[in-house]
């Protein structure tokens, strides 16, 4: 903690400093469907430029989140279904794409139904906008903690290239590279791609034939084809053509977290080897996406009234396997294939009408999910071929959602803005589901007879809902550098249906939307002629039939899974974001997220006498960012930048439980540097980079609830310390 007094002591002793130097970079973000600088929007945001994505080496949203206050990743898998977390709102054990995060991801303002692509298309950005908070009105469903927006770069006027080639441990190899080609006085084009290969930084000591000795590796491709017309000043429409792929080995499980690891399995007495980064199992996992999407958006004016359509196709296919008994014995696998197309249309009319600037539209979506998951259990010999099974169910979703929508900003007078808006919601799902279990007998010759059980999860439900959602905001400008501002907002996130139900239909019953309502006030201010940038905001939230993962062991039929509207919620902090220029050529930022969540009502009703009542949220009380760096000028005019940036994480559970240990990981810092050379005319750079650098250990995630039907608590390790050289160079 001695980190954060120092650098908040260096922030204000800098910037009292005389040495001349410009002033921060504006950012403008459209995260409220009009252009504004983050320091005239009422929403807690933060925002990263294509410089700052490229400077800070993000990859993926796993370092987007640790660089943004109060938002914090956590995971099953590598490279897909990302659970999203801001302010303590996120999945409750809720791991299939049936599940909805309340944090809506958008990439060009369309929204993206399957949370196996929310960490496709991290390339060739204009920028990054992480909102906070509920946003019910302009983005609607599924956005009760908040939204974050991808913003592709677009074709621009003349002809210009980039390219970078990176290569780090682990034989890591990364291309990545973006063109602009004008095709006429109208018409120009944007393509960009990436392909990123590194070998596994997980060992398997197994020496099972058939599975490999290295895990956690990266094989994942983009590309995106961006065609922009532009007719006339008042008409513009732009084709968004893209697809994204990954094949790896991924997730690696790892188990014995109970005491601490090396403890024997319950079930089959193993103990797993040592090492954070070596496990040993039986059957190699995988981690396939294949994505692809088209969309068209046109802007044009209709007299004073500037209209905007967005019409969006996507199709994301994924399929996941995993050893989740993490040992080298035939325990349990547990494999999601699913395959989603969406299809949206979103209009909305703009204007300003005597001084009120003004936005209205409608929003349509639809999309169809289906699933087989498949559980394959206790075949190894130690149990006897008797005491093998099969669990399996077959999932058809159909969801249709439309929405109106309206907001307002009024300048009352020169001082005092009012902002509003309210949105009407109307949803429909359907879904056909069925289930199968089998189990094996010997059949006196050494092989086995299927002994199947009679299907009793069979059978369509339906639900369907409808919600009101609205915003109010003042804002105060007593200057033109100081904004303040207090507002209230309401989301809500879908309801559903159960996707694990597998022993009785009771599993299926729907559950209902969860909604939050959200109270903040903040402060936006620039100094010393924008040298120095402080932006809070204080925020208290309260969740309503929050949906939520409940398992009860039945002794007959063994355990059912049920996602219920089981709890209510509180979730109350603050967010600083600090930007200084102190001189010329220094930058530092430091960014600060306390929160404190808690159930304020979660009795699990499974009979057990479980109550997750006045237990923390699984989330951080606490995320602390920053970043120092340099631009040192050398002879020639080239320049010699070296920077280091690091991201803290509080104590956190994983797990509404809050068991000791098996549902915790303590706090924790990651450290990156970087070293970076320009050229004089900024055509080339050079950058040497190390992540985590001081080799930390920790957990991205643990399973506790895996150790009644896998014998151990399973657990998720974050990446080594990694280390390369990148090469990028600018045509312009």
């Amino acid at each position: 903690m001695n980190g954060k007094l120092l650098i908040t002591a260096l922030i204000l002793l800098t910037v009292s400093g005389t040495v001349s130097a410009q002033g921060i970079e504006e950012i403008t973000v459209t995260a409220q469907k009009r252009e504004q600088s983050t320091q005239d929007i009422s929403l807690s945001i933060s925002a990263f430029t294509k410089d700052e994505l490229r400077e800070y080496g993000f990859k993926n949203l796993f370092d987007v989140a640790q660089h943004a206050p109060n938002v914090h990743l956590i995971s099953y898998y590598d490279n897909s279904k990302p659970e999203i977390i801001i302010r303590g709102f996120g999945l409750l054990g809720l791991f299939t794409s049936f599940e909805q995060t309340p944090i809506g991801v958008y990439y060009d303002e369309v929204f993206s139904g399957s949370r196996a692509a929310h960490l496709a298309q991290m390339f060739d950005l204009e920028r990054v906008e992480v909102l906070r908070g509920p946003q019910g009105t302009l983005y609607g469903r599924n956005t009760t903690g908040g939204a974050i927006n991808f913003i592709s770069r677009k074709p621009g006027d003349k002809f210009a290239a980039e390219g970078s080639v990176t290569y780090g441990r682990f034989d890591e190899l990364n291309f990545e590279g973006g063109m602009d080609i004008p095709l006429g006085d109208t018409l120009a084009l944007r393509i960009a791609g990436v392909k990123r290969d590194r070998d596994g930084y997980t060992k398997n000591v197994s020496g099972v034939p058939g599975t490999p000795d290295r895990l956690q590796d990266t094989d994942n491709w983009g590309a995106r084809g961006i065609l922009q017309w532009t007719p006339s000043d008042s008409m513009q429409w732009t084709l968004n053509v893209h697809g994204y792929g990954s094949d790896t080995n991924t997730p690696a499980v790892f188990g014995q977290i109970g005491q601490g690891r090396g403890e024997p399995n319950a079930i089959t007495g193993f103990v797993d080897p040592e090492g954070f980064h070596t496990l040993s199992i039986n059957t190699a996992p995988q981690e396939e996406v294949d994505a692809w999407g088209v969309s068209l958006t046109g802007t044009f004016d209709i007299g004073d009234i500037t209209v905007t359509s967005i019409t969006a196709y996507e199709d994301v296919e994924s399929f996941e396997l995993e050893d989740t008994d993490a040992s080298p014995l035939f325990v349990q696998v547990f494999s999601v294939p699913d395959d989603l197309w969406q299809f949206s249309q979103e209009i909305r009319f703009a204007s300003t009408t005597a001084g009120v600037d003004w936005l209205a539209g409608a929003y349509y979506y639809t999309d169809n999910l289906n699933a087989n998951n498949f559980f394959d259990g206790f075949r190894d010999p130690l149990f006897g071929v008797a005491s093998g099974f099969e669990a399996d169910n077959f999932l058809d979703q159909d969801s249709e959602n439309w929405a109106v929508f309206a907001d307002v900003r009024w300048p009352v007078i020169e001082t005092i803005t009012l902002n509003g808006g309210i949105r009407y919601t109307s949803e429909d799902k359907e879904l056909d589901a069925d289930a199968n279990v089998r189990i094996f007998f010997p059949d006196g010759a050494g092989g086995e007879i299927p002994f199947d059980i009679p299907t009793i999860v069979d059978g369509k439900v339906e639900t369907d809902a409808d919600d009101v959602t609205a915003r109010a905001a003042i804002e105060w400008t007593p200057t033109e550098d100081i904004m303040i501002f207090g507002s209230y907002g309401r989301g809500f996130k879908s309801g559903g249906f159960n996707s694990q139900a597998f022993a009785d239909i009771s599993e299926l019953a729907p559950y209902d939307p969860e909604t939050v309502d959200a109270f903040e006030i903040g402060i936006r201010s620039s100094w010393f002629d924008n040298r120095f940038i402080f932006n809070a905001t204080l925020f208290h939230q309260e969740v309503t039939d929050l949906q939520a993962l409940i398992v009860i062991d039945d002794p007959l039929l063994g355990p059912l899974f049920f996602v219920r509207n089981a709890a209510q919620a509180t979730s109350k902090g603050v967010e600083i974001d600090i930007r200084a220029r102190p001189v010329e050529g220094l930058d530092i930022a430091l960014g600060l997220g306390l929160v404190d969540a808690e159930f304020d009502s979660f009795p699990f009703n499974d009979g057990t006498g479980r109550d997750a009542t006045g237990n923390k949220m699984p989330t951080p009380s606490l995320t602390l960012n920053g970043l120092v760096q340099y631009e040192f000028p050398l002879g020639g005019g080239s320049t010699l930048t070296p920077r280091i940036d690091f991201s803290f994480l509080g104590d956190q559970y994983f797990d509404a439980q809050n068991r000791h240990l098996i549902d915790e990981q303590t706090e924790y810092m990651v450290a990156n540097a970087s070293l970076t050379w320009r050229s004089t005319d900024q055509s080339i750079e050079v950058q040497g980079w190390v992540r985590n650098l001081g080799d930390k250990e920790y957990l991205f995630r643990t399973i506790g609830n895996q150790a009644v039907s896998a014998g151990t608590t399973t657990s998720y390790h974050a990446p080594p310390r990694t280390y390369g050289v990148t090469f990028r160079y600018f045509y312009n």
